[in-house]
């Protein structure tokens, strides 16, 4: 039956597609022919079941004779081939579906996690078959027109030789801009390109572009059309050619000496994908970081024609991402925010990039244009909108230290600070949130308790971050300036038992001991805790220090 159904699609296909193979033959005739053999038969019984039998038969009536109407049938009966495929697709997309919420329904945060990527792959998979079926029947219906494309082709074929000398003996003294011929050549090649990429002889007007560029002396074109062609047409009669002339190329021109090793190790590495998306895709990522300016600058306009050309792939989002980010490298700020907003708007129900995209714009507003309310603006839609995303803990971070340094909004910021432990409880900065909430609350608010609380909170729930130490230090300051002496101490201690690989550890102990001589006019726990720090930090500043207090503290209480 397989075999049935691609024998009549072929049929199908080639009729559809080249026309004037079948005018060749005489329409009457080759349409008899055609249905004698029983293809149509076949095809019919294949895509509409024999239950339509007598459809079958009404358009084989209508369409004898008539060429139009027979392609109208052929078409349609591609149309359901494929919409019968996308059906397929999409009920077994179901079927993973309801069973992934089966099986995943005990554990919510993994349930939400793979329905989210189960989401983006389903999605992906349905818009890649739309566009199958799209161009299927933008070349079925004529919107490809072969005929336009043939004399489009011939006439670069023709220009592409075309000279513009002067004649006569007047003509040998006036000067003339080959430049002008030579752009204006590339730019209506480049128009064929644009329109026949996909189909036709791109390949064969890409090699006129190479040679045109060699013809004028234009190196620093002809290395993104070398590129170009290698990476698109690895299945061209012209590829070996081309690659022949790429290595002769590189080896003779001054202009490549600089560069060779880059162009040959990209050349080499070219992989002949089956798909001529992937192919498209590698080449413009070949573009983003390409040692030579004059191909690498390329590289929007490059991913502006993927994107053209595939415009519900599964690349565009990440190649927006990257050609963001191209211009942040450069500085172009206000084109890396539209192009973020752009995969953000676009791409916003199935990329996994959108919130890195929204991130990123709330990032630039508050350090290159010095906007903090655009910032926190972004910074919130990241958070409502993507509320797991594991970048939403440093948003709400970034938008406590606008508030707190730009604002003036102090409860706010130590409102967002916490929330961070809250909601991300394993968040590697919600140690860091809680220390910065602590001492907002002790320096400028005031409230110690609160600072307290916060600074107990880190080391009770995060005892191994870096800002544990921290945090028991800057508590035992607050109890010291309360007077509350041996909780004080108590902090202190623990910094000193828990953490003593900590910078902060020996200090700890100096106003331990402290606390001991002025406050608490305890000498010997003094000297103790001073002949401590000299044993176990003997080559500080801690240590020198305990030398001199221990001499002191001993004649003191002589």
């Amino acid at each position: 039956m397989k075999l049935k159904l691609i024998f009549c699609l072929i049929i199908c296909a080639n009729i559809i597609l080249y026309p004037q193979s079948v005018d060749s033959l005489g329409r009457n005739d080759s349409i008899e022919r055609i249905f004698q053999s029983g293809a149509i038969d076949s095809m019919v019984d294949t895509v509409m079941g024999k239950q339509e039998y007598k459809f079958q038969k009404s358009i084989e009536e209508q369409a004898e004779g008539d060429y139009s109407a027979l392609r109208q049938f052929l078409i349609d009966s591609l149309m359901f081939v494929y919409q019968e495929r996308m059906q397929n697709v999409i009920d077994s997309l179901l079927t993973i579906f309801e069973d992934t919420l089966m099986e995943y329904r005990g554990d919510r945060e993994y349930y939400h996690h793979k329905l989210d990527s189960l989401y983006q792959a389903s999605h992906q998979r349905i818009l890649t078959l739309e566009d199958s079926i799209k161009h299927l029947v933008t070349k079925a219906t004529g919107m490809y027109d072969q005929e336009l494309e043939a004399k489009f082709f011939n006439f670069l074929k023709q220009i592409r030789s075309l000279k513009f000398e002067s004649g006569g003996l007047i003509g040998k003294f006036l000067k003339r801009d080959k430049d002008d011929d030579y752009s204006y050549k590339i730019e209506l090649m480049n128009e064929y390109l644009n329109m026949y990429l996909l189909d036709a002889r791109a390949d064969y007007v890409l090699k006129y572009m190479i040679d045109l560029d060699k013809e004028n002396s234009k190196w620093e074109n002809i290395g993104l059309h070398l590129v170009k062609f290698l990476f698109l047409f690895t299945d061209s009669p012209l590829y070996n050619e081309v690659k022949q002339e790429c290595g002769k190329l590189f080896e003779r021109e001054r202009y490549f000496r600089s560069f060779y090793r880059d162009y040959l190790e990209l050349v080499t590495s070219i992989i002949p994908y089956k798909e001529q998306q992937l192919r498209y895709y590698n080449f413009v990522l070949s573009l983003e970081h390409f040692p030579d300016e004059n191909v690498r600058k390329h590289f929007p306009e490059e991913v502006a024609n993927f994107l053209r050309l595939y415009p519900r792939s599964g690349y565009c989002s990440e190649l927006l991402k990257r050609l963001a980010e191209w211009y942040e490298e450069g500085e172009e700020y206000e084109k890396a925010v539209i192009t973020y907003k752009r995969l953000a708007t676009v791409y916003s129900s199935f990329s996994e990039y959108v919130p890195y995209a929204i991130y990123r714009i709330g990032c630039i507003y508050e350090e290159r244009f010095s906007n903090p309310e655009l910032a926190i603006k972004h910074y919130d839609s990241l958070k409502v909108s993507f509320p797991r995303d594991t970048m939403v803990d440093d948003a709400i971070y970034r938008k406590a230290e606008l508030l707190a340094s730009e604002l003036r909004d102090y409860l706010g910021a130590c409102s967002e600070l916490e929330s961070i432990p809250k909601l991300f409880p394993d968040s590697p900065i919600a140690a860091r949130a809680l220390l910065r909430a602590g001492g907002i609350y002790y320096d400028i608010l005031n409230a110690t308790d609160k600072s307290i609380e916060c600074y107990e909170k880190i080391v009770s729930s995060y005892p191994l971050s870096s800002e544990a130490p921290q945090a028991l230090f800057d508590c035992g300051k607050i109890f010291e300036a309360k007077g509350e002496y041996n909780k004080a101490i108590k902090k202190y201690r623990t910094l000193y038992t828990d953490y003593k690989a900590s910078d902060l550890a020996p200090e700890a102990m100096v106003r331990t001991a402290r606390i001991y001589e002025e406050k608490l006019n305890d000498i010997d726990k003094a000297i103790e805790i001073y002949s401590v720090i000299l044993s176990t930090f003997p080559e500080t500043k801690e240590a020198s220090l305990a030398t001199r207090k221990i001499k002191q503290l001993q004649q003191k209480k002589e």
